[in-house]
């Protein structure tokens, strides 16, 4: 048998070759290879694990029970018997007796091995139990490190990516400060008199802020320097236009327009509001990389069109309050009616008609309106008229009356006498102005019906109305 170093146990052969250590021994127990039973264990030999390899491992054999070598059988007995024995020893009894001898040595063998396969198997067990122990403690152990070293890393990837963001935001911070710097005095003095300076820097820092985002912090000066000079450009160059197009809206709202047009200081007139926008506007409407003095024409000709409609309204509006005094003998309602229609006639022309084109429409808005009121004038004067020649015709009737009455006064006292009334003068006067007052009205109307009545016609109309009324102003 080979040395005990170049032997292996069946555990370890067994692991070697892919197998079942159960296998290994059943194949050494029943010989199938070459193996060596120490009393405690089996050792194979070095040589046939590679053996094993090259040929194959074995099956079990089916039939596993323990091959029976042949017994030598003893030598032929003496001639004389044994001591004790009355003769010679049968062969058949001697031959029984051996094979009981090796039956019960056979089985004290078994019962051996198999005692020795208990222990060897508990003892592989046992030292398989520590040794998977030992294997879990160890990679335990090595995880535990593998995780504390991969928490080291971590952290340490931690630590230096705060002390790179930490040196990237200083890195921004200097070029920002760099790019609030980088106007000369004459612009900060503009931004602090237009009151625009915060608002200027808050822009720069948003036009510079998205460069740096995207640029790396170790590009050198000489590259980063233009990209942040040209965006504090590109700010400059916005405020300035962006100051100068506010003034421009300013004068669009003021210097532009006429003073009547504008509105007080605290709140701005429409027409302010539409000058503004008409100018921000025809601003808009030009190419971005316009000049100021383009600019400056463009919003100054929308603002001129306001104007111009300003004045047009102010002055229709005038020619529409100067009505009262171009149409006289109107009434309101009449003066209401013709406003409302001189608006409809001058709304309907262009901002460059002319004031002749303006009166002309007026007048030809009014025109009925004052054909109507000269006929009304016409009537009245006629009316005047009438009511003037019927009253110079009362008045001659009246005259004309006043001395014809006189008559009634001596008719009454001739009257009264032949009637036998004796009283005095101022009974017969008393009793004329009675009958006068009388017939006074129907006279007159007499006269107005017919003022061609002659003196004497008159008389003997009196004489008639003394009689038919002088019994009455007696009683009375």
């Amino acid at each position: 048998m080979a040395e005990l170093e170049s032997c292996y146990r069946t555990g370890q052969l067994a692991r070697a070759l892919g197998v079942s250590s159960y296998q290994i021994r059943r194949l050494a127990e029943t010989g199938s290879i070459e193996a060596e039973y120490s009393g405690k264990q089996w050792r194979i030999p070095a040589r046939e694990l590679e053996r094993l390899r090259r040929d194959g491992v074995p099956e079990i054999p089916a039939n596993t029970g323990e091959a029976q070598s042949p017994l030598p059988r003893p030598k032929p007995a003496s001639a004389s018997p044994a001591p004790g024995l009355v003769a010679e020893p049968s062969p058949d009894v001697v031959a029984a007796h051996e094979e009981a001898d090796i039956t019960a040595q056979q089985v004290e063998i078994r019962r051996h091995k198999v005692e020795g396969l208990k222990l060897h198997k508990e003892a592989v067990e046992l030292g398989d139990f520590f040794r998977a122990r030992r294997l879990d403690r160890e990679q335990a152990a090595a995880d535990q490190q593998a995780w504390v070293d991969t928490q080291a890393r971590a952290e340490r990837a931690q630590q230096e990516a705060i002390r790179a963001e930490q040196r990237r935001r200083e890195w921004m911070n200097g070029w920002l400060a760099f790019a609030l710097d980088a106007p000369n005095t004459r612009w900060r003095w503009e931004w602090s008199a237009a009151r625009g300076q915060v608002e200027v820097e808050a822009a720069i820092h948003d036009e510079v802020l998205p460069i740096l985002e995207k640029t790396s912090s170790d590009e050198p000066d000489h590259v980063v320097k233009p990209l942040v000079l040209a965006a504090v450009e590109r700010v400059i160059g916005r405020w300035q236009r962006g100051n100068e197009t506010q003034q421009i809206l300013t004068s669009a709202g003021t210097d532009w327009l006429p003073y009547a047009a504008r509105g007080t200081r605290t709140e701005l007139s429409i027409w302010q509001v539409r000058s503004i926008e008409a100018a921000d506007a025809a601003m808009r409407g030009l190419r971005a990389d316009a000049s100021i003095e383009e600019l400056r024409c463009v919003a100054k000709a929308a603002a001129g069109k306001i104007v111009a409609e300003f004045g047009h309204i102010q002055t229709c509006e005038k020619l529409v309050s100067d009505l009262r005094a171009q149409i006289q003998g109107a009434t309101a309602d009449e003066l209401e009616a013709a406003q409302k229609e001189v608006r409809t006639a001058l709304a309907g022309l262009p901002l460059t008609a002319s004031q002749h084109d303006r009166e002309r429409a007026r007048d030809g808005a009014i025109a009925g309106l004052r054909q109507r009121i000269a006929a009304r004038a016409a009537g009245r004067e006629a009316e005047q008229a009438r009511i003037a020649a019927e009253e110079a015709r009362q008045s001659e009737a009246r005259l004309k009356l006043t001395n014809l009455l006189s008559l009634v006064y001596e008719d009454i006292g001739d009257k009264l006498v032949f009637e036998g009334f004796r009283d005095g003068f101022f009974d017969r006067w008393n009793s004329a102005e009675k009958l006068e007052r009388k017939i006074r009205p129907l006279l007159l109307q007499e006269l107005l019906h017919d003022a061609d009545l002659s003196a004497a016609q008159i008389g003997k109309r009196v004489s008639a109305l003394v009689d038919a009324h002088l019994d009455v102003a007696l009683a009375a």
